[in-house]
């Protein structure tokens, strides 16, 4: 339950409710829990202090939700991706390592930060310092681990973004090596297939990209699942 204060936006409950969780309950513990010194080193930190962090933490990671994937990228990853996963099944060719990493809440997790927060103890965002000196507008008041956070979120979308053209070229390297293979070898067809349904399954519903879809306003018409 978040706090009464809390400015955590709901939109990253939408993207993933644990992560969101554990975000309310640190925010709550630095507004009512802490153990550092107030503003004019008077008694303890708290809602005052900490709130302008959290509204920037937060307003990076929905700055991160805003990122944008464009439409040629997204198809050439969803047609080469079902092109592995059929090699995979049909042939025995590929890595499940490889399928796992496609999953897109592993590419979309702020670069690693999603994991990370889930991790930390209550009172990893208790780090409050006073300005050492108010009158000297050089320094100000700092929540070192919220800050470095937020700058982890504000730079992590584009390197989730990258991992999607990198796969695409994983899957076509595979693809081109095996036809290379059966051109060469005779190799008989494959018996075993992959079924649109599975398929559809397997990409939107195990690894995730409905959810992507639904998460990032991805441009691109989501198919509907075949019928069985």
């Amino acid at each position: 339950m978040p706090h009464p204060d809390s400015v955590l936006d709901p939109a990253i409950a939408d993207f993933r409710q644990d992560f969101y969780d554990k975000l309310a309950d640190m925010e709550a513990y630095t507004y009512d829990e802490s153990e550092q010194p107030g503003a004019g080193g008077t008694g303890t930190a708290g809602i005052e202090e900490y709130q302008p962090f959290w509204q920037a933490y937060s307003d990076a990671i929905v700055g991160y939700l805003a990122g944008s994937v464009d439409r040629e990228t997204i198809s050439d990853f969803l047609i080469g991706l079902y092109v592995y996963l059929f090699n995979l099944k049909a042939k025995g060719r590929g890595s499940q390592a490889v399928v796992d990493d496609s999953d897109a809440e592993v590419i979309f997790d702020l670069d690693g930060l999603v994991a990370d927060v889930l991790a930390y103890p209550i009172d990893h965002y208790d780090d409050y310092e006073p300005d050492p000196d108010p009158q000297d507008p050089e320094t100000s008041d700092s929540a070192p681990n919220l800050e470095a956070d937020t700058s982890r979120a504000q730079a992590a979308f584009e390197p989730d973004r990258g991992a999607i053209p990198s796969l695409t070229s994983t899957y076509a390297r595979e693809a081109s090596s095996g036809a290379v293979r059966d051109v060469y070898s005779g190799a008989e067809p494959p018996t075993d297939q992959l079924p649109p349904q599975e398929a559809w399954d397997q990409v939107f519903d195990q690894l995730n990209w409905e959810w992507a879809f639904e998460v990032f306003d991805i441009d691109l018409d989501l198919p509907e699942r075949p019928e069985d």
